[in-house]
């Protein structure tokens, strides 16, 4: 980029424009926004109540229908919380069945031994090298334990293999 000086006498400096300096006036300013009155608070609205209804019952609700369960609350939508989506009740947590017999009954084994030894699950955990909820399930039989995962809890509290 090249600059070019002009020279004050010449007949193209009288062209050139003259840098004007802002003066701030009344006439220039911008106009200051009203500050707006505060707005009213409304009123709390609450909200109705719910309406208790039997488990097993059915209700329309919009344009479907909802099948009422004891653990759960009304919904339309599909896999809700409370609701399986084969439409069964979901079971609270720690209390699913053991997934086999044999399962089960490792699972009571381990955890007769532990108590007898007055461990928590925390602790046998951490002596196996498991977590905590892994022992847990193992425990209720939720899953199985894998041949070396037996070893290592059958070491540790001295079970006959």
């Amino acid at each position: 980029m090249t600059t070019v000086v002009i020279p004050e006498g010449s007949p193209l400096a009288a062209e050139a424009p003259k840098p004007q300096k802002l003066v701030k006036t009344t006439a220039n300013k911008k106009p200051s926004k009203p500050k707006a009155a505060p707005k009213p608070k409304k009123a709390a609205t609450k909200r109705p109540k719910a309406k208790k209804v039997k488990a097993g019952s059915t209700s329309l609700r919009g344009s479907s229908v909802v099948r009422h369960t004891a653990s759960s609350k009304t919904s339309s939508k599909p896999g809700r919380r409370g609701v399986r989506k084969d439409g069964k009740p979901r079971r609270r947590p720690g209390t699913n069945p053991p997934s086999t017999k044999e399962n089960g009954a490792y699972g009571k084994k381990v955890a007769a031994a532990r108590a007898k030894k007055d461990w928590t699950q925390k602790q046998l955990a951490e002596k196996v090298g498991f977590s905590q909820p892994g022992i847990a399930n193992i425990e209720r039989g939720v899953i199985g334990a894998s041949d070396e995962a037996k070893k290592k809890i059958n070491k540790a509290l001295g079970i006959a293999a």
